[in-house]
């Protein structure tokens, strides 16, 4: 694991992890849909932006055979060859992420500019000059890229890393820090891989078998992947490169001049991750919770959603045996606020000082706990939220550890309700006054109140979380913030319902359904929906 909040927030967002983000796909049998044929169900959600991350392509042979085996189609990345996820003539397949633990932060005690040290001894650094073209500059931009055995010495071009070098706890016996040690990186995707070689095999599979062979070269980054068939059949398969720590989980760095802390040669066999084919409930749901059970025997991970998603999803499918696309569709599109009908009756508790303040909170005695763009409630209750985060632990813990409101600090403020007079709620700025749970909700009802008057109405009924939730698409070449020309190219701001932490609707790519009943030739039921136009042209 990565030791310090700063990195990997870019990567984060490409590959569908970090604040904001969690994907969703799902699998029903035919024993739970009208046409007595499997449904599944994807929405991965990447970075909305122009032009769209994800692009529709077919592969489609005139003749399919042995030399041309491609009659596929969905969508994919723009230059990647294959298909990510979508269908061929008999099975469909859809991704999440499967947020297992792949990088690990080592530190390294180098010597002179070349050398480091490893198990007593001095290694070379592998050194590779690397020239970039800089818009604006005559001459490329040309860095040297240093190379542990573990990885690239991020340090050299991070500030931050080089303050966790010069900071980082180590073991007693170390050697010494000198000006600070560096900070290497090792990742599975930095190693040689034959991930595309996944997706050429899953274009072309025909069945469970050879869909989830064609599973064992994904090697980065770790999918959930979702499968049906026009034979009836759904499965779950885990895939990835997750690697087998000699000591610790790496959730800090680790002495890299100590081969204690190597990863094993072999990570986790391909045949130990969680995998399943036609669960006895019929249904298969990977919403990027945790994917095992407490006993496995193999660290795959902490970082997972806490699994409200998932268990919405399951909530909304379940005693059903007459399912269709469209519902499907209504489960992705779901606004519902679980954390808002679990705090609310609390909320409403809290004695407010006026009338004034108590019409507020009287929103959310009328709200249905949707998070429709004209709900009035939604908007009050997220201000409120972002006051509680921040009145509660803004006093107390660094800026680079302060909440984003995803579901780790819904389970950290749901158990602290339960302890109202806990430290965290007191405010250490007031030095004569101790505050406890109910004056913090108070404080957060109130200002909310206040700060939704001033930017919107005095009249709570013509708040709208629109208002507050909007999307505006940046072309990401030529219309970034400030261009002279993003009118032209941009798109927004739209007024936006449900939310990327509370709901299953943010935007994005969707495929919606995808069905098939099986005949003497398989036509799949397909629909699917992209937030922008294949090319985000204006």
């Amino acid at each position: 694991g990565l030791g310090t909040a700063s990195t990997g927030s870019d990567l984060d967002s490409g590959i569908g992890t970090g604040n904001g983000f969690g994907s969703n796909a799902w699998a029903v049998s035919g024993e739970h849909t009208a046409s007595g044929a499997p449904i599944l169900a994807n929405d991965p959600h990447l970075g909305a932006t122009i032009p769209g991350v994800w692009y529709q392509m077919g592969l489609h042979c005139n003749q399919v055979s042995r030399e041309c085996p491609f009659d596929v189609s969905g969508f994919t990345f723009a230059g990647l060859p294959g298909i990510v996820i979508g269908h061929n003539a008999d099975v469909a397949w859809g991704f999440t992420n499967l947020a297992a633990d792949v990088e690990d932060l080592y530190l390294e005690r180098v010597v002179g500019d070349d050398e480091y040290l490893y198990d007593g001894g001095l290694r070379k650094l592998l050194l590779r000059r690397e020239a970039f073209t800089v818009e604006g500059e005559d001459d490329p931009v040309v860095i040297t890229v240093r190379e542990s055995r573990h990885g690239p010495l991020i340090s050299d071009v991070s500030d931050d890393l080089s303050a966790v070098g010069a900071a980082a706890p180590v073991p007693k016996g170390s050697p010494a820090r000198g000006a600070g040690y560096a900070v290497a990186l090792r990742w599975t995707g930095l190693q040689p891989g034959r991930t595309a070689e996944a997706l050429f095999g899953f274009d072309t599979a025909r069945n469970w078998n050879d869909f989830r062979e064609a599973g064992r070269d994904f090697a980065a980054p770790g999918q959930n992947l979702v499968y049906a068939d026009d034979a009836g059949h759904i499965g779950y398969q885990a895939t990835g490169q997750i690697p087998i720590r000699r000591t610790g989980h790496g959730d800090w760095p680790v002495p890299g001049w100590d081969s204690a802390y190597e990863w094993d040669r072999n990570a986790v066999s391909f045949d130990a991750l969680p995998s399943v084919l036609d669960p006895v409930g019929g249904y298969v749901i990977a919403a990027n919770q945790a994917v095992t059970r407490p006993r496995y025997p193999y660290y795959l991970g902490d970082s997972f959603d806490y699994g409200y998603r998932s268990q919405r999803i399951r909530g909304l499918l379940a005693d059903h045996d007459d399912l269709t696309v469209d519902d499907m569709a209504a489960v992705q599109l779901d606004d519902h606020n679980l954390l808002g009908e679990r705090l609310a009756p609390l909320l409403r508790s809290i004695r407010l000082p006026s009338h004034y303040y108590r019409q507020g909170q009287r929103i959310l005695a009328e709200w249905d706990f949707r998070q429709a763009a004209d709900s009035a409630g939604a908007a009050y209750f997220a201000v409120v939220w972002s006051r509680i985060l921040d009145l509660t632990f803004d006093d107390q813990l660094p800026d680079d550890a302060r909440p984003d409101g995803g579901a780790r600090w819904w389970q950290v403020v749901m158990g602290l309700v339960k302890d109202p007079d806990n430290a965290f709620w007191d405010n250490v700025d007031t030095v004569d006054t101790r505050e406890t749970r109910d004056d913090i909700l108070a404080q957060a009802l109130t200002e909310a109140r206040d700060e939704l008057t001033s930017i919107r109405s005095r009249d709570p009924h013509d708040w709208a979380w629109g208002d507050l939730h909007t999307l505006t698409l940046r072309n990401q070449t030529v219309a970034s913030a400030g261009s002279p020309v993003g009118f032209l190219f941009n798109r927004g701001g739209y007024q936006l319902s449900g939310g990327p932490r509370w709901s299953m609707r943010p935007a994005g790519t969707r495929a919606t359904g995808m069905s098939s009943r099986r005949s003497r030739r398989c036509v799949w039921s397909s629909r699917w929906t992209t937030s922008t136009r294949q090319g985000g042209s204006a």
